[in-house]
């Protein structure tokens, strides 16, 4: 078959013309294909299951589930010299285990850190369903009030920012939803890192917008 390229391109046409002809006889059926080929084809039951899996995964997001700082030290090697250029952007030095000689105290140095960081974290996880349904409503009047609005300057470029933010939202859990119903578990906060910051963008853009305009209006009565 590999002898030489004409006889490897008859075979692999033989076996195209095979198929082909399966597929018109019924004997075969044919998948829809999907914009990646790494993409379990569509199924008739991912009509009910991926619009579930989009409401779970968007519920984790807004609550920040899982999303937690741990203070952990490691000892590895640093080959690649990446702590020296994690000094460089924080302007601080790196604890590692030959600037002290144990771990623990690298845990202790740390320990302050984490605490710090997690009770912001604490904040954002019971104000998330807060400012998501907030930040919704202010989307719907934003919509409106540009809708009804005559002179559409400054209203429309904000409503399309924040459209645009919303529909790549969607589309990053979207992609995220279809790989946890069709291939590994997928709810998981790294997965969707790239969906905390829209979602900030969007939910306080919406609320901060329409305050602003509320603010506008009240004082040309």
């Amino acid at each position: 078959m590999y002898e030489n390229a004409e006889k490897a391109n008859e075979f692999y046409k033989k076996v195209y013309e095979e198929i082909n002809q399966a597929i018109k006889e019924g004997k075969l059926e044919k998948q829809s294909t999907m914009p990646s080929n790494l993409m379990s084809p569509w199924k008739a039951e991912y009509f009910k299951e991926l619009p579930e899996a989009m409401s779970e995964i968007t519920k984790y997001v807004i609550n920040y589930n899982d999303v937690q700082t741990v203070n952990y030290a490691v000892d590895i090697p640093d080959d690649q010299k990446g702590s020296t250029k994690f000094e460089a952007i924080t302007n601080n030095l790196a604890v590692t285990k030959s600037k002290n000689n144990e771990i623990d105290n690298v845990s202790k140095y740390t320990e302050k850190y984490v605490k710090r960081v997690n009770t912001i974290g604490n904040i954002y996880k019971a104000t998330g369903s807060i400012f998501a349904i907030f930040g919704i409503i202010c989307y719907i009047v934003i919509t409106i009030r540009m809708l009804k609005s005559k002179q559409k300057n400054g209203i429309i470029d904000m409503w399309l920012l924040l459209t645009g933010v919303a529909c790549s939202l969607i589309v990053l859990i979207g992609g995220v939803s279809y790989n946890h119903i069709t291939s590994c578990f997928s709810m998981y906060y790294m997965y969707l890192s790239g969906a905390y910051p829209l979602i900030n963008i969007f939910f306080i853009g919406s609320i901060s917008y329409a305050f602003q305009k509320n603010k506008e209006e009240a004082k040309i009565k």
